[in-house]
């Protein structure tokens, strides 16, 4: 009789542990799902972000070709219309080069 006693004075505990366990999978299960919502939002937000760096790094790379192709289109010109003046500048632009960069011999 007093297994029998025990276990109906046991009986609501292990109802009432049954109970919070359930609470607990309910709420571990929400934080769960919040998390993976926040995360998610994280990852788009940083998506976005890093679009944007793309679009703008395109953007400026756009800009910088632009620039060189209008110096190019500009000093080819240049040349076209002052060939002797050009050849002069190139020599004088070698020489002084040549005399940076280039190793004196004594």
């Amino acid at each position: 009789m007093t297994s029998f006693s025990a276990e109906r004075q046991a009986e609501p505990k292990v109802n009432a542990a049954r109970e919070s366990y359930g609470h607990v999978k309910d709420d571990l299960h929400k934080l769960k799902d919040d998390a993976v919502g926040a995360a998610s939002a994280t990852v788009q937000a940083a998506k976005q972000k890093a679009m944007q760096g793309v679009d703008s790094a395109t953007e400026y790379a756009q800009q910088a070709n632009d620039y060189a192709m209008d110096a190019y289109e500009s000093a080819c010109e240049y040349v076209r219309e002052r060939p002797a003046t050009a050849m002069l500048i190139a020599v004088g632009v070698g020489a002084v080069l040549s005399r940076i960069l280039l190793p004196t011999r004594r």
